[in-house]
């Protein structure tokens, strides 16, 4: 397997665009979605923004996780895909699970105490294009390996922050890793021969 970034899909109903070219935070064009948790939000290119889903249109976003400049998570998307035999809609139990992502990355697990004297958990996880962490708590910590190139699989988690330079609130997306395996690269190096072994004697 060669290291590319994290990939994700998420299973939602386009409601509208929203153009913020000259918004001061974070400017771009929009596509809004609704899907089973609530409504969330991802940036198209001038290529998308000319040919949106219509509204109502259920359809499958997909594409790759980066960082974005404020240490968060970025979505790339790459195309929209309407459900069909080969993309068929999600049952109920996985859009229950909303966003779903996975590809190859590092995991490391860190604990520390806080100035109170709690006891706090934080998850790193690296791909390529991507430096993320959060907190998590002790079950979360107790599952994560530590210090491994492993491939991950996990949900995406949409919320909204508030602040006083931004009171419209701006969107973050953060990664809920949930299970881990052994990541293998490349091709398996050959075995000599019995005859090749003859010769380098």
């Amino acid at each position: 397997m060669a290291l590319k970034p994290l990939t994700f899909r998420i299973y939602g109903t386009f409601e509208k665009t929203d153009d913020r070219l000259t918004s001061s935070y974070n400017p771009g064009r929009y596509f809004i979605f609704t899907y089973y948790k609530g409504q969330f939000e991802v940036k198209v290119d001038d290529e998308q923004w000319q040919s949106p889903p219509s509204p109502g249109q259920d359809v499958w976003i997909v594409g790759r996780i980066f960082s974005n400049p404020f240490g968060g998570v970025r979505l790339q998307v790459d195309d929209f895909i309407e459900p069909s035999d080969k993309h068929p809609a999600p049952d109920e139990i996985e859009q229950s699970q909303g966003g779903m992502f996975s590809g190859i990355g590092t995991v490391s697990r860190s604990s520390f105490t806080t100035k109170t004297g709690s006891q706090c958990y934080k998850l790193v996880v690296g791909a390529m294009g991507l430096l993320y962490d959060r907190r998590i708590d002790l079950n979360l910590y107790e599952m994560t390996p530590d210090e491994s190139i492993v491939v991950i699989s996990g949900r995406l988690e949409f919320k909204r922050v508030f602040t006083t330079k931004n009171p419209n609130g701006s969107q973050i997306c953060d990664l809920l890793p949930l299970n881990y395996k052994a990541a293998t690269f490349g091709r398996q190096a050959p075995t000599p021969n019995k005859k090749q072994t003859e010769e380098n004697k």
